[in-house]
């Protein structure tokens, strides 16, 4: 299971980020990308097996265009990965 970008720590902590990235308009892989990033902060499970990326500490998809990006938070609820907030950031406003 690999993310487009992981931000790990040092040692054996757990990983900080997990990033999927796409663009404005490509839908391909994307029911999988999110179900990746649920997995990928969700505690382990103990039928898993070991090599499996688990308990990062935030997730994020992001879509992105020349107008603007949105991002969708994922984290650890209850043992389990969810959406916790949605954003968009307009473009146009950082460019004035």
């Amino acid at each position: 299971m690999v993310s487009d970008l992981l931000i790990q720590t040092r040692g054996y902590g757990n990983n900080l980020l997990a990033i999927e990235m796409k663009k404005k308009g490509n839908r391909k892989n994307n029911k999988e990308d999110r179900e990746r990033l649920e997995s990928l902060v969700s505690s382990a499970n103990p039928k898993t097996t070991n090599h499996c990326v688990h308990d990062t500490l935030l997730g994020a998809f992001i879509v992105y265009s020349p107008e603007e990006v949105y991002i969708e938070y994922y984290e650890n609820i209850n043992g389990l990965g969810e959406m916790t907030e949605q954003e968009v950031f307009p473009l146009d406003a950082l460019n004035t």
